[in-house]
């Protein structure tokens, strides 16, 4: 990671363990998902850990209308390693759908 984000991590480590206990409380099924009737982007990296792997693939097979995209060479910070090819692909999508 580039030290500007490795320095932004370190200072907002208090507030990200926040989001992951707000995360582990919420409770969503597959059913729900399924009637997730809108257009949906799931990106990851190409280089993610078998947890996101395992994420996004069983949300691409609940959600009716996505596309998932594995970005190659990155990973779990791949808005940081990859912000252009990101970019890219949420412009092309937005387009797409709009």
């Amino acid at each position: 990671m580039p030290d500007a984000v490795k320095t932004y991590c370190r200072e907002t480590a208090a507030v990200n363990v926040l989001d992951w206990r707000t995360d582990f409380a919420f409770k969503v099924s597959a059913s729900d998902c399924s009637h997730l009737n809108i257009p949906v982007l799931l990106v990851r990296g190409g280089e993610a850990n078998p947890a996101m792997i395992a994420i996004t693939d069983t949300l691409q097979g609940c959600l009716p209308n996505v596309r998932c995209v594995a970005v190659a060479g990155a990973g779990h910070f791949l808005i940081t390693s990859h912000a252009a090819r990101c970019a890219e692909l949420l412009s092309s999508f937005l387009l797409e759908v709009a």
